[in-house]
């Protein structure tokens, strides 16, 4: 049937699936009509070979595929004894119990949650990732998913987090992914095991800005609750206390470069543009713009967009301070994901407490931050890092410290 995702437990699998319903409905289906649900691990960095895998397997999958209604459960079964038998190999080898993959147990209840391409559609399934994720036992590559929303998710690999947006076509920003957005963001912040984080809008789009449709119906009195709400969103992830960089293809437009200006570090394709248009519907930014924009780019700069609306490009975003690094387009997660991951050895709460002496400080005139400043240091001498930090400073040199966190 194609490319899925499936979801077991808290960890999701990419591989290529084989499934068989119940009846004459093999593509549609839910927990209680699933029958068998085979992976088939592929190196997702090959993802156009699409049968990529173990060997030995390939020729099983082509069985399935030609064997009539009669045959095709005792070839679904052959598969799944190579399944198991390759994970019992991988675990043999020293692979944690507990690492992703189909279990032995083809009796157990399994959800899938992501598709693309291939074959007949099923039904009642999300959208996967265009990235991959990390490599686990033969193979088989994987992120545990800790928060799953219709349009929003998040996605643990290794300490990094993936803030993902995914409302297809232009991951427009109505009221339901604004509230997933703040939980993922709350998620975050809160989950130890995330060090950084990126915010990610796919391979094709960044966010195209507010759901214009959904706004436009909104009176003077609900906009005044309804704006409120859009504020704590946003405001929720730029006070995530861990590095957070946007990742940037396509449009980052209205809200969507609003979200992106949330973000610590903004990584951007050669090819995105971003910009505040909201002057074109007769409105002004209404979720940070003015505000976050005049603070990266300066005031003039910052009215110059305002006022006309008008879109820049990679080269005038790096210029005046509203991209940090400009990538090729297919560059732009794993450089953001790389920058991300080169947090996550670093000392966590003098990360998090730099972060918030600067966010906070500027709100503050320069006496108040540098008491700030003052206090969030001191207080970083409480903790077991600066005792790691400073004494494998004196023996080895610098950056040679090995963090706890605490």
């Amino acid at each position: 049937l194609g490319e899925l995702q499936l979801q077991a437990g808290r960890k999701r699998v990419v591989g290529f699936v084989v499934l068989v319903g119940v009846g004459a409905r093999p593509a549609a289906f839910d927990a209680e009509g699933l029958v068998v649900l085979v992976v088939l691990p592929f190196d997702v960095g090959q993802r156009d070979a699409r049968l990529g895998g173990p060997p030995g397997l390939l020729g099983e999958v082509q069985l399935i595929r030609q064997a009539g209604e009669e045959g095709v459960l005792p070839a679904l079964k052959q598969v799944a004894d190579r399944i198991d038998a390759l994970e019992g190999a991988a675990q043999v080898g020293g692979c944690p119990a507990e690492q992703p993959g189909v279990q032995g147990d083809r009796g157990a209840r399994r959800q899938v949650v992501q598709r693309v391409g291939g074959g007949d559609g099923v039904h009642n399934a999300s959208r996967v990732p265009e990235h991959a994720g990390s490599v686990g036992c033969r193979g088989i590559r994987y992120e545990e998913v800790v928060f799953m929303g219709e349009f929003v998710r998040l996605e643990v690999d290794g300490a990094v987090g993936t803030i993902r947006l995914d409302r297809p076509k232009m991951n427009a920003l109505n009221a339901q992914m604004q509230a997933e957005i703040r939980q993922a963001a709350l998620e975050a912040g809160d989950r130890d095991d995330i060090r950084a984080v990126v915010l990610y809008g796919g391979e094709r789009v960044f966010a195209a800005g507010a759901d214009i449709k959904e706004m436009k119906e909104l009176t003077h009195v609900q906009m005044l609750s309804r704006a409120e709400v859009l504020q704590q969103c946003f405001q929720t992830v730029a006070r995530i206390p861990k590095p957070v960089i946007a990742a940037i293809n396509g449009y980052a437009l209205g809200g969507g470069c609003e979200l992106a200006m949330c973000a610590d570090f903004r990584v951007v394709a050669e090819n995105a543009k971003l910009g505040q248009p909201e002057i074109l519907l007769g409105v002004i930014p209404g979720a940070g713009g003015t505000q976050r924009l005049s603070r990266l780019v300066g005031p003039a700069k910052a009215k110059d967009l305002v006022f006309s609306g008008r879109f820049v490009d990679a080269t005038e975003a790096l210029a005046i301070g509203l991209a940090d690094r400009v990538v090729p387009s297919a560059e732009v997660y794993v450089t953001a994901m790389a920058w991300a991951s080169s947090f996550a050895d670093g000392a966590s709460l003098a990360l998090r407490a730099a972060k918030k002496a600067i966010d906070e400080g500027l709100e503050l005139d320069l006496d108040a931050a540098l008491r700030l400043e003052s206090t969030l240091f001191s207080g970083l001498f409480a903790t077991e890092d600066r005792t790691i930090g400073m004494a494998s400073f004196v023996a080895n040199g610098p950056g040679k410290a090995h963090f706890t966190g605490r």
